[in-house]
Parts: C-alpha cells; sequence; structure tokens
C-alpha cells in the first residue's frame, strides 16, 4: 500500500508540473534542447507524465528521461511544422514512432 501511495504522489506531482501551463511542441523541444530555455517548468517531468498517462505508448520500462529527451528533440527536428501543435499530442506521437509497440518486450 506504501508502495501504490507513494507512485501515486509522484504522479500526480508530474502531472500538476507538467499540465499547470499548455505548451507547444516548440517550446518543450527549446526547453530541451536549451535553444528557448524556459525555467517556468520541468521539460523531463512533462515527458515522464506523457509517458505515464498515455496507455496507447510502449515505451520500454528501462528507458532513461535522456533517452525521451533524445527522441523528442530528433522528432521535433523532423516535424519544425507541428511545433505549434500542444507539446503533449507531439511527444506522445514521438514515442509511438520511436517506440511502436509491435517491437521489442516491455
Amino acid at each position: 500500500m506504501r508502495r501504490a501511495l507513494t507512485f501515486g504522489m509522484l504522479l500526480m506531482t508530474l502531472l500538476s508540473a507538467a499540465i499547470a501551463k499548455p505548451r507547444t511542441c516548440g517550446q518543450l523541444k527549446g526547453a530541451i534542447d536549451g535553444t528557448a530555455p524556459d525555467l517556468s517548468f520541468d521539460p523531463g517531468a512533462e515527458l515522464l507524465a506523457v509517458v505515464a498517462t498515455h496507455r496507447d505508448l510502449c515505451v520500454p520500462n528501462h528507458t532513461t528521461l535522456a533517452v525521451l529527451q533524445a527522441v523528442f528533440v530528433h522528432w521535433g527536428d523532423g516535424n519544425p511544422r507541428l511545433m505549434n501543435t500542444p507539446s503533449w499530442d507531439c511527444a506522445a506521437q514521438a514515442f509511438r514512432e520511436a517506440f511502436p509497440c509491435n517491437s521489442a518486450p516491455r
């Protein structure tokens, strides 16, 4: 019970930090790659919240935050026309493309 409570508290912290202010893909990418630093939010927490809340994602359990950030920045570099879309939408899409569900086991 204690472990579940701790995970739940972590998830709520991540979610509240991530959804406090809607952002675009460009804002999230800029905060991660340093091209547009924004100290008003934690981009890592936002990416972790996307992974934690999108049940359709197949991100392997051992994936580090650094890998998630690299995947998102790489995806953003290849999709510049989508930088004005909501950050959660494009982050989820980046992870769907990088970690297809029919690939390696989670």
